[in-house]
């Protein structure tokens, strides 16, 4: 999790592997914010049989941020 600017997380678990788990016969993988950005880490548990992949995450927001980001795509 991350621990910079806004955030003030600190990691409280460090895995060197991934994990998924079996919900009602589906496989669920679960990469936690930033961990998403890490290709290896989506590719592992793709690779240990995810049907879905779930990433719970936290953005800061305001009202603008939408116009923002289109303006920076533009």
């Amino acid at each position: 999790m991350p621990n910079y600017s806004v955030f003030d997380e600190r990691e409280s678990l460090i895995r060197e592997t991934t994990q998924t788990f079996d919900f009602r016969g589906i496989k669920i993988g679960i990469p936690i914010c930033e961990d998403i950005w890490k290709p290896n880490v989506c590719n592992q548990l793709k690779s240990d049989g995810a049907d879905i992949i779930i990433t719970p995450n936290g953005s800061p927001y305001d009202r603008y941020k939408k116009k923002f980001k289109n303006r920076n795509c533009n």
